[in-house]
């Protein structure tokens, strides 16, 4: 009878949390989603281009990846004398430098130190014009994307543009896992922006003022941390610049990626993503990612206790009319199938794969690059 009682007063207070913690994410949700669909459409400008840009790409030891992308760089229509694209190698092992200097129309030049960011500085020191864009070597990008960048420079006078990034269609159910991740977070990208107050970006798709990335001294600051040369230099821009920074939301625009190929790869990944948010100074990605982990918290305490009460079940309903509403409205504006079946699966799965992700973020480090890492 006593054990009885416990149960039942703890479930009182779990109800209790539960609709908070719920109500909350509810609202983080609502407003996610208006930023999203809120956001105009960027349009082209019919006239000839004017902006000159600096194409920079940092890569290490991609030599399956390169002539994908050097190939949708080769099919660019942005006029020829407005752009230049610069290729750091950042001390490859492979035949990444090999490959690179059989295309007559790209720069290449070893970096300067060890590192992602290291490579970064060491070609935009060597760039020729006044805005820098960034990519990926795993990346493909479309032939207007640079026509989009010109065309919101111009409308908007920015400081920094933030890019629409898509992982590329895979039939295997952990690309597609991946792929609700990958536009949920997207998608908090979008309402940063529309709201005044950005905090994630990708720099497989961005761009910034040259001049703009001196005054901020660049990735000072935080060139010890492996990875994060878009979200920390986002978050100086910010500081510096508040509402110079925009989002280019057109299908057109979209740089496409790879998923990880396996499940290793994509903890690895993660972790390196977690480990960056601790090193921020806003408080907000923070208390979304307190948010996001309470409400999947519950979630998986729904799960166990499925059977136990109507109230659970309510948490789990609602969760899910709001995560698909979310997830299904990326997918459309992305222009990226929908698979009912995988995220389903993905739906019960995430909050017990975000649990272990969060266990393993904290004992140990993570390895990038054929690099270890150590927290």
């Amino acid at each position: 009878m006593i054990a009885i009682l416990c149960f039942t007063d703890w479930m009182h207070s779990f109800w209790i949390a539960g609709g908070v913690i719920l109500f909350i994410y509810t609202l983080m949700m609502l407003f996610v989603l208006t930023g999203v669909l809120a956001l105009p459409e960027t349009r082209l400008i019919p006239d000839s281009p004017l902006t000159r840009f600096s194409v920079i790409i940092a890569f290490k030891d991609e030599e399956t990846n390169l002539p994908n992308l050097l190939q949708s760089l080769k099919e660019l229509t942005y006029p020829a004398g407005l752009f230049e694209i610069i290729l750091v190698d950042d001390h490859s092992t492979d035949a990444s430098a090999e490959i690179t200097r059989q295309y007559d129309f790209v720069r290449y030049i070893p970096a300067q130190g060890k590192g992602k960011k290291q490579a970064l500085s060491t070609g935009i020191q060597a760039a020729k014009y006044e805005w820098i864009v960034t990519t990926d070597a795993d990346c493909t990008v479309p032939p207007d994307w640079l026509r989009y960048f010109d065309s919101a420079i111009r409308q908007k006078k920015p400081k920094m543009l933030l890019g629409a990034v898509r992982l590329a269609p895979y039939k295997f159910f952990w690309s597609r896992f991946q792929q609700f991740e990958f536009l949920s977070l997207q998608a908090i990208t979008i309402a940063g922006v529309y709201f005044k107050h950005p905090f994630l970006a990708n720099g497989a798709n961005l761009a910034f003022e040259k001049q703009a990335f001196f005054a901020v001294n660049g990735y000072t600051g935080n060139r010890q941390i492996a990875s994060g040369d878009d979200v920390f230099l986002l978050e100086k821009f910010q500081a510096e610049f508040p509402g110079k920074i925009f989002f280019v939301k057109n299908k057109n625009a979209i740089v496409q990626t790879l998923p990880q190929p396996d499940v290793h790869s994509m903890i690895q990944q993660k972790i390196r993503w977690a480990g960056k948010t601790k090193h921020l100074h806003a408080n907000l990605p923070k208390l979304v990612g307190i948010i996001t982990i309470l409400s999947n918290l519950v979630l998986i305490t729904a799960w166990l206790y499925f059977n136990y009460s109507m109230v659970l079940r309510i948490y789990i309903l609602s969760k899910f009319i709001l995560d698909s509403s979310l997830v299904y409205s990326m997918h459309k504006i992305y222009r990226v199938p929908f698979d009912t079946g995988a995220w389903l699966l993905s739906f019960v799965l995430y909050p017990f794969y975000l649990g272990y992700l969060g266990f393993q973020s904290l004992r140990r480090g993570y390895v990038w690059k054929g690099r270890v890492y150590r927290k």
